[in-house]
């Protein structure tokens, strides 16, 4: 065939970074899987980079992914190109993550050079083309395209690249060296249904801000001054203040400060549909309660999103003020909702 499209799901749970849109847009072909996925994307870690992502899921410890990660040595000795590799694999049901500077594919429209994972999950040999998934423009998750020939030239100035930069040396470290594949696991053992207990517990673990020893979460190693700078949960908004803080004095929110303006209210959305499948399937008390009020938190963080492109564009520093008043206010209403709901033991386990 000369056009393979290998299936994805149009809006995936999660979209604040692409890696997890992409595992999600897979495992949610099947909407069995619905549930399972809401059983993570509760508690998120904010690391001493800035960056706050989630720390209940990462997607090749997931249950329902299987990820393959081969060698270019091994590609090599077997393809002329990366993009013969790349068609064998679709043609294989394989979805493919490559590592690549952006700055050669022409649907970022970017003109700096910048490491990043791209998905490939299908191709057009009669246009030379191949189906990518990503943040594109404003941080929206898109499907696009990218030519052959654009892909060969970021993948091979990915591997050039020696800038010792955190971004370049993250996605070095999590490649080695390989090309990765993944795929769908059709029969599984493991269960892959909601559990609401598992929902109570990390809640719970958000509403402290502990690490969680529930899930199937991504695996960090630092060393002992940047585990000091490690948080988690709920007090994410103390790092927003303090990007937004950061702001006042500098003009920008800082490396990750605008993700995490995204990232929380993307998790206010999940929040919003995961109260949604508790209440259809009864594993909630008062459950409109709830689902009303993290509505109003999910406005409320993306009016504050707005506000912050709004302060970009003017530099007007009366808005951080707001956006500071703003997610403390926040803050207190999920703290004092979570408590409540924890405490009249509101979960149906």
């Amino acid at each position: 065939m000369n056009i393979v499209k290998l299936p994805k799901y149009l809006e995936p749970l999660t979209t604040t970074y692409s890696i997890n849109a992409n595992a999600c847009s897979l495992i949610m072909t099947d909407q069995k899987n619905y549930g399972f996925l809401l059983n993570t994307f509760i508690l998120p870690i904010i690391e001493n980079n800035g960056y706050i992502k989630y720390h209940d899921f990462f997607y090749r410890n997931c249950p329902l992914i299987n990820s393959q990660k081969i060698s270019l040595e091994v590609i090599q000795r077997f393809f002329k190109k990366i993009t013969d590799f790349i068609i064998f694999a679709i043609d294989n049901q394989q979805y493919v993550m490559i590592p690549i500077d952006n700055f050669y594919i022409e649907a970022y429209k970017t003109e700096h050079h910048f490491s990043h994972a791209l998905f490939i999950y299908g191709y057009n040999l009669n246009e030379n083309l191949f189906f990518i998934s990503d943040n594109f423009e404003n941080g929206v998750y898109q499907n696009k395209s990218c030519s052959f020939n654009e892909l060969e030239k970021a993948y091979n100035s990915f591997n050039l690249n020696n800038d010792p930069g955190e971004n370049h040396q993250y996605y070095k470290s999590l490649f080695q060296n390989c090309i990765e594949l993944l795929s769908i696991y059709t029969n599984v053992n493991t269960k892959t249904i909601f559990e609401p207990y598992v929902v109570k517990e990390l809640l719970i673990d958000y509403l402290n801000s502990h690490a969680t020893n529930m899930w199937n979460y991504e695996n960090g190693i630092w060393g002992k001054s940047e585990l000091h700078n490690v948080r988690y949960g709920i007090s994410c908004y103390e790092k927003i203040i303090d990007k937004c803080t950061n702001a006042l004095v500098s003009g920008d929110f800082g490396y990750g400060g605008i993700q995490g303006l995204y990232f929380v209210c993307d998790h206010k959305r999940i929040m919003v549909k995961r109260l949604e499948f508790m209440i259809d399937n009864k594993f909630i008390n008062n459950g409109q309660i709830y689902h009303e009020a993290y509505i109003k938190l999910q406005n409320d963080c993306l009016n504050n999103l707005n506000l912050a492109i709004k302060f970009l564009l003017k530099k007007d520093m009366n808005i951080i003020n707001k956006l500071i008043n703003h997610y403390k206010d926040i803050h207190d209403q999920e703290q004092w909702l979570l408590t409540k709901l924890i405490k009249d033991n509101d979960i149906i386990v």
